[in-house]
């Protein structure tokens, strides 16, 4: 029989001793076992051997990233310089190693726009005007790096904030 800490998440086939999982186990919930294996004499059951058991759980790709908002809304003033930081959307993965490491990118491509594949900030690569182009609605993915990918996606709403650019005219 076993003993520890959500020891009743395993059980040891009495006729084998072989170890198997008695429930669904998950590594982002409990990631390490430390349990006790307890055998006895079969007989009398006066004697018994014990022996420490470790078992680390192996992560799956189980888990979509997340980002940090359901939608971002930035303002950026239509006179802003090419290079100028929009915005960093962010998303966390709650897997681990490479299930948990994310690439962004847009959805569509972005004439105006570029984004950092590993850091998720948004710069500024074409002049903008207000008067053409007063609000963008961009879609960003985040990519995890495991084996199936799992993805999330959320919008970003840039407004152009005017400028006194034009003069009046009759």
């Amino acid at each position: 029989y076993l003993t520890g800490n959500r020891s009743d998440d395993f059980f040891i086939e009495k006729d084998t001793g072989t170890l198997r999982v008695a429930k669904v186990i998950d590594r982002e919930t409990h990631a390490r076992y430390i349990l006790t294996a307890h055998v006895q004499d079969g007989q009398e059951l006066l004697q018994e051997c014990t022996s420490e058991l470790i078992i680390n759980v192996n992560d799956l790709n189980d888990n979509r990233p997340e980002f940090s908002m359901a939608q971002y809304i930035v303002s950026i003033p239509e006179d802003a310089p090419i290079g100028t930081i929009v915005t960093k959307v962010h998303a966390t993965d709650k897997d681990f190693g490479l299930n948990r490491k994310i690439v962004y990118s847009f959805v569509e491509e972005q004439p105006n726009f570029s984004i950092s594949r590993s850091s998720g900030i948004i710069k500024l690569t074409k002049s903008l005007d207000r008067e053409s182009i007063s609000i963008f609605n961009v879609s960003i993915k985040a990519v995890d790096s495991g084996n199936p990918k799992q993805l999330s996606i959320t919008r970003l709403i840039i407004n152009v904030r005017d400028i006194n650019d034009n003069p009046p005219e009759f």
